[in-house]
């Protein structure tokens, strides 16, 4: 419900996932750009770990909406 009325992104994605990190620098430009706008990325981690996701925010600044799924999520199942 609260991301009722916004666009939505949906980046599934994994921390091993050479190409999905190299989206990361684009994925912060573009929340930047739409900031005050009603738009949310929202990334669905893929990654078998939840630390392993932690881990990689703490280091890494990703100022948006994270999820963990797992490798065999619903939504990682859905879109595979």
């Amino acid at each position: 419900s609260d991301l009722k009325g916004k666009v939505v992104v949906l980046d599934i994605w994994a921390t091993w996932c050479g190409p999905c990190r190299a989206m990361i620098p684009h994925e912060r430009e573009l929340v930047k750009k739409m900031e005050g706008r009603p738009f949310v990325l929202v990334s669905v981690s893929a990654d078998e770990k939840k630390e392993t996701l932690t881990a990689f925010l703490e280091r890494e600044p990703m100022p948006w909406v994270h999820w963990w799924n797992g490798q065999d999520g619903p939504i990682t199942t859905t879109f595979r």
